[in-house]
Formats: structure tokens, sequence, C-alpha cells
């Protein structure tokens, strides 16, 4: 019974490790990534002076906009200078008022390795010593309840605005009773639309900027869709005997063109989920051509070119909608 009773404990014992070994890791996810760290006595940032990463290079505190970016976790760790395995460095780090260095990374140095508390102190791990903004820059100094010279903020980068191509034009909502735009994935400033601004038998349709509903040119992106229930022709609203048409023939790679709606056959018919526009009965998808760039034009030009191409779930270059 003794041996069971052991036997039991260790078991209990064993478990309870193994539950604190697998949560020990989940500050693994707060890891911070090339930020910046920044004095709150001073506004300014925590850098290396100088162009020169090497040994012994002081730290002081410099315009946000200029200074080095770090790699910083909470809780215990190297400080890296982002990119290199140059460590923040504190000297002895037991001392008052001891300046601060880079240094070659050895994890686990003494004077290398520093704790990022919860209320935005970065402190010396097993020591007494704060990363503190003294009247001359960047110090270590005993670590002090209310010490706001010991605050230290962590700049996550702005991200970088997203680059369109083209560039973002104007979104226009559709006309009350005038038929509805179809815009290609996350562009709301682009429409489905006839090219040239010429309404007959065979003219290609693409895509172009949309264009307000007083401009000559919005006829030609304004169509009478098919509901989700009932697939039928998609026609423009302002010429309802011409329909968007792929042919007698439809195939990969089938460019989409405007023919007579006056004998509907079953290429001719068309269902829109909301998402995305298919040939009834057929695997065929509306497309954006990836990578097309269109082409020049009067009075306007096309920026992506459509076609027909096989249907796949989740595949962005199929998507269309229209603006509620």
């Amino acid at each position: 019974m003794i041996k069971m009773n052991v036997f039991f404990t260790y078991i209990v014992l064993l478990i309870s490790s193994l539950q604190y070994a697998l949560a020990a890791p989940t500050s693994l996810s707060k890891r911070y990534t090339s930020v910046k760290l920044k004095s709150f006595r001073t506004g300014q940032c925590l850098s290396p002076i100088g162009r020169v990463l090497a040994d012994g290079v002081p730290v002081g505190t410099i315009d946000c906009s200029q200074a080095r970016s770090w790699d910083i976790s909470p809780g215990s760790g190297s400080v890296l200078i982002s990119g290199t395995n140059y460590a923040l460095d504190a000297g002895d780090g037991r001392t008052n008022n001891e300046k601060l260095k880079i240094w070659t990374s050895y994890p686990g140095l003494f004077q290398q390795t520093w704790y990022l508390t919860n209320d935005d102190r970065i402190a010396i791990t097993g020591g007494n010593q704060c990363l503190d903004q003294g009247d001359d820059g960047p110090q270590t100094y005993q670590c002090t309840t209310g010490n706001t010279n010991q605050i230290w903020t962590v700049q996550t980068p702005t991200p970088e605005p997203p680059v369109f191509d083209p560039p973002f034009g104007t979104v226009y909502d559709d006309p009350p009773n005038g038929g509805r735009r179809l815009h290609p994935f996350a562009r709301p400033d682009l429409c489905v639309t006839v090219d040239g601004a010429n309404a007959v038998v065979g003219s290609r349709v693409d895509i172009a900027y949309c264009f307000a509903n007083d401009s000559p040119y919005a006829q030609y992106q304004l169509f009478d869709l098919p509901n989700p229930v009932n697939a039928r022709a998609v026609p423009l609203h302002s010429f309802t005997d011409l329909c968007l048409d792929v042919g007698a023939s439809p195939d990969l790679g089938t460019r989409i063109t405007l023919q007579s709606c006056a004998f509907p056959r079953s290429f001719h018919l068309w269902n829109f989920d909301g998402q995305t526009l298919n040939l009834e009965g057929r695997n065929l998808c509306l497309d954006e051509e990836l990578g097309s760039k269109g082409a020049a034009g009067e009075p306007y030009r096309t920026y992506r070119d459509l076609q027909l191409w096989e249907c796949f779930p989740n595949n962005n270059q199929q998507v269309f909608f229209q603006l509620a």
C-alpha cells in the first residue's frame, strides 16, 4: 500500500510538472520583433549611437524615427538589435548610473539578461537595476516604484499602407433604379465595364474605374444581375438587347463580350450568388485574369482583363460583389 501511495504521488507530481512545462511557452506568442523602445520621460527611443554596430558602442536615446529597432520578449531574455547578434549590455549590471552599450550576445550572461515587466519596466533579471532615462541619457539605476524615468513603452511598427495597382479611385453608390455595378474582389472603385463605351455586339467587357452616376460612361457598367435562385441572361440596364456572353463554345480563357439577348441560349444564362457569376450548368466562372493589366483606350482605359475559367472555391480572382 505504501508503494502504491508513493507511486500515485509520483504520478501526480509528474503530471503537474508536464502541465507547467506545456504552459510555459505561451509567452512566446507575445514576442516583439523589430520594435522601438520609447522613453516615457523624453519621448525618445533607445538606440546605439552612430551608424556602426560593434562591441562597446554606447546606447543613447534619439528621435524615434532614426532609432534602431529591437527584439524583446515579455519575461526574461536578451534584448537584441533587430536582425543582429548585438545585445543591450549593462556593464556589470549591479551599479547605479552604469552607462549602456551593445555587445555580442551571450544568452544567459547576467548583464545582458533583462526582464520586461507588465508595467513597462526593463530590469536586470535577478538583480535590482532597471533601465533608467537619466539626465545624461539611459543608464542603470535601482528599480524604484513610481519612478517614471524607468518606464519604456514598446512601439510596434506602423503598418505600411497597402499599395493598390491601379491606385485606389472613387467609390460610387449604385443609382436607386438604374442597374447594379459589379466589382472585383476588394476593389469597390473598379467595375465590370464595356470596353471603349461601345455597346454593340462583339464588344469586349473587362474591368475599368467606376464612373459617377451622372457620367455618360456609367451606363456601360450598370447591369441587371440575376438572383441566386433563377439563372438568366445578364443585360446592360440601358441596352437590354445586349447581354454578357461567352460565345457558342465557352472554355477556359474565353473572353467576355456583348451579344444579342434576342434568343437566349444556355450559355447566355448565369447564376450569381453574391460572390461568383457562373455559367448555368457549367463549372465555368467569370474570372479576373491573373496578372492582366488591361489596355489603353478611349474614352477610358481598362485595368484588368476578364475571362472564363474553371470555378474554384475561395478564388479571389472569381469574387465579384455589389455594394449594399
